[in-house]
């Protein structure tokens, strides 16, 4: 019997990939939290990628016309009605949504390449909080 010695996965390589599959995974779910939208002022709000887009566009035209009053939709749609300085504070609140998930899904990604068996990324991933 030979051995293929360009095939032969050490222990090692095996949780390596293994933390690889995680790191995606945690992509995946930061993604999706990231999108699944926030609450502010008692309301939710989306934070997909058009609706951020909509809400930096609406702002971008208030700060033309300061005393511009609009109506913005929440994720059930109701109407909201904002003046130029509760557009900013929603987009304020959905960057920093979004930099919190993105920073945090870093931490998560860096503590689970310190980590050195399948066993341990395990535990990890099911005691995470985001």
């Amino acid at each position: 019997m030979s051995i293929n010695w360009q095939t032969l996965r050490t222990a090692q390589d095996i949780v390596n990939e293994y933390k690889q599959s995680q790191a995606q995974w945690l992509n995946t779910e930061r993604d999706r939290l990231i999108n699944a939208g926030i609450t502010h002022n008692g309301h939710q709000f989306q934070t997909r990628e058009k609706d951020v887009a909509d809400l930096m566009g609406v702002i971008q035209v208030a700060q033309l016309t300061p005393n511009l009053t609009t109506r913005w939709l929440t994720e059930n749609n109701t109407e909201v009605e904002m003046n130029l300085q509760q557009l900013q504070a929603l987009g304020i609140a959905v960057a920093q949504h979004k930099t919190h998930l993105v920073y945090r899904c870093r931490q998560h990604k860096d503590a689970i390449a310190a980590l050195t068996t399948k066993e341990a990324v395990d535990n990890y991933i099911s005691n995470i909080s985001w």
